[in-house]
């Protein structure tokens, strides 16, 4: 199997545990009318982990330019061709949520939905895997594109750094399994954790009878995922990240 060095000059985006149960069918989540045509800027739908509900009136912060989302949970941020962004998510009870850092490769750059976890949700996923929450998490997110349709059965080997951790996401969305599960778009497979905030670096080795990581620049929406992202040592014990690969 091909290995991806993915670096991750921190990494943190969401996608944590965040509720009491599951929902067996998402939401329509098909644009308005209005919205059909292509959008000029990044953007995407902010929903809640568990139950998959819009999440409105939340900020989206690129550092440079903010917004809020609007009663979809959707956003809009300015991204032109050739720049990189990583946005960070905020609201009331939900954890500070890091957005994988992304390349715009066109005008519209749609990276699609982003379950969010609750504060206390994502505390609970700390303790289920008996974290040091001092250290920082990061949540990995494949995306399986062209002829790779499936990453079940599939492991990950996390080959640095040596002193963190990985588990995998059960169906249920507890980071409880020993393999890899399918799960809904960019809801994650797996967790790094016991991450240290200084870290710069992280290397997974994808193991599948049929599916291989792509290289680094991969690009699918109109964003090329880098697999960087920002980690935040002042913030022990919320630092909550997605790192985003892509799957051939």
């Amino acid at each position: 199997m091909t290995k991806s060095d993915c670096l991750l000059a921190g990494a943190l985006m969401l996608l944590g545990c965040g509720g009491s149960g599951t929902s067996s069918s998402p939401p329509d989540l098909a644009p308005a009318a209005a919205d059909a045509g292509a959008i000029e800027g990044q953007h995407g739908q902010v929903i809640d982990y568990f139950n998959l509900t819009p999440l409105a009136g939340f900020t989206v912060s690129d550092g440079t330019n903010s917004t809020t989302t609007d009663a979809q949970g959707r956003w809009v941020l300015p991204l032109a061709v050739g720049d990189a962004s990583a946005p960070v998510v905020t609201g009331p009870s939900y954890s500070r949520l890091q957005l994988a850092k992304v390349e715009a490769a066109a005008s519209d750059v749609d990276v699609g939905q982003i379950p969010m976890p609750s504060a206390a949700g994502f505390m609970s996923e700390l303790s289920i895997l008996g974290a040091d929450q001092s250290k920082a998490l990061v949540q990995v997110v494949i995306i399986p594109t062209g002829a790779c349709t499936s990453l079940a059965g599939g492991t990950l080997t996390l080959d640095s750094p040596a002193s963190a951790a990985l588990s995998y996401f059960s169906p249920s969305g507890f980071p409880l399994a020993t393999q890899i599960y399918d799960t809904m778009d960019n809801r994650p497979v797996a967790v790094v954790y016991n991450l240290d905030p200084s870290a710069t670096e992280i290397e997974l080795t994808l193991h599948h009878p049929t599916c291989k990581l792509s290289a680094a620049g991969a690009a699918r929406g109109g964003a090329k995922f880098e697999g960087l992202g920002t980690l935040s040592p002042s913030e022990p014990g919320d630092n909550n990240a997605t790192l985003v690969l892509l799957a051939e």
